[in-house]
């Protein structure tokens, strides 16, 4: 697969590219394959973030019926000529995973591929 045809098809997937409210979707890899994060709104990842009390940085938001939870990260963003944050910045989210699905039972089953 070619560099622009990964572009498309993350751009067609919402991935890696800025949505409404700054957020951002962030896929995991997992063992081999993307795993999305669900479609969560800003104004939801907003009241995650807020819930999690002043100044945080990462909140969860809980999976309900027919979809599941992510996690939420802000980011703070530092304007250059300032060095001074700015007041806007980007959120992250980030599908929340079992840590089975990222991790090997066994050195065999990470050498057997």
């Amino acid at each position: 697969m070619s560099g622009g045809a990964i572009v498309e098809a993350l751009d067609r997937e919402g991935l890696l590219c800025p949505l409404e409210g700054g957020l951002v979707r962030v896929p995991h890899l997992v063992r081999g394959r993307l795993v999305a994060p669900p479609a969560i709104g800003a104004d939801e990842a907003r009241a995650a973030l807020a819930a999690a009390g002043p100044g945080a940085t990462y909140a969860r938001v809980a999976a309900r019926e027919g979809r599941a939870g992510a996690q939420v990260l802000r980011e703070t963003l530092v304007d250059r000529a300032t060095m001074r944050a700015r007041a806007d910045g980007v959120s992250g989210f980030w599908p929340s995973l079992k840590p089975r699905a990222v991790t090997e039972a066994s050195v065999d089953s990470v050498i057997a591929g």
